[in-house]
């Protein structure tokens, strides 16, 4: 896990990102949607993807190709946990993404 208790936002969102663009977009966005429910939500999401170890292009590959920009959809996705990211990499994503994310069709039917 990368995230520390006394970490800033801004310095979640740069760990989280590693550095790739359109998960800092992605990451942001979250945040600012989170914060209309008060900066808790943003921030469990956060948890939630370290503790998956999702970052950088993988957030981005949520993002865009399994959430196709959908905010609210990307936020359910995340607030269900790991079962539910990997179920969406499986039934919106496709083989690369699979891969991506380093699991096989069995595997990830087994989860």
């Amino acid at each position: 896990m990368r995230l520390d208790t006394s970490d800033t936002i801004k310095v979640a969102v740069v760990k989280m990102s590693d550095g790739n663009p359109g998960a800092v977009v992605a990451l942001m966005q979250m945040m600012i949607r989170g914060n209309k429910y008060g900066e808790v939500h943003g921030l469990r999401r956060l948890c939630i993807l370290d503790e998956c170890e999702i970052y950088g292009s993988k957030v981005w590959l949520l993002w865009k190709d399994v959430c196709n920009f959908d905010g609210e959809r990307f936020d359910k996705m995340i607030d269900g946990g790991k079962k539910a990211i990997l179920s969406e990499v499986k039934s919106n994503g496709g083989g690369y993404l699979l891969r991506e994310f380093g699991l096989g069709d069995t595997e990830c039917d087994a989860r």
